[in-house]
């Protein structure tokens, strides 16, 4: 997984296994943006990095999860995606969530 920081003169890129723990790196209150593109299947604790993740941002920043709905895919491929009621518990904490969607996959943001 990369986390992207908006620097003062350019993007950075950080890469970090999330399942170990929050990237030293990463300042709370410090990042735009937080994407998470069909890459929150594979993590252990789903909702501690979505907690970490809102503590990361800045105000006003975004968080955005796109992953595929388990139910939708074949199953040889199902590990690739989450389970409805898994999909549901991604904005807990978050002030507001905006679902969307898109077929075989989801859009979250929290």
């Amino acid at each position: 997984m990369v986390i992207r920081s908006l620097l003062l003169v350019g993007a950075g890129n950080l890469q970090h296994d999330l399942n170990t723990d929050g990237p030293p790196e990463v300042e709370w209150s410090s990042v735009y943006l937080v994407v998470c593109r069909f890459s929150l299947a594979p993590l252990g604790d789903r909702e501690r990095f979505m907690s970490q993740a809102r503590d990361w941002l800045r105000p006003g920043g975004i968080g955005y999860v796109m992953t595929f709905g388990r139910e939708k895919l074949p199953p040889r491929a199902a590990h690739a995606g989450l389970a409805e009621e898994e999909i549901a518990v991604l904005d807990r904490g978050w002030d507001s969530a905006v679902r969307y969607g898109l077929g075989r996959a989801a859009v979250v943001t929290p």
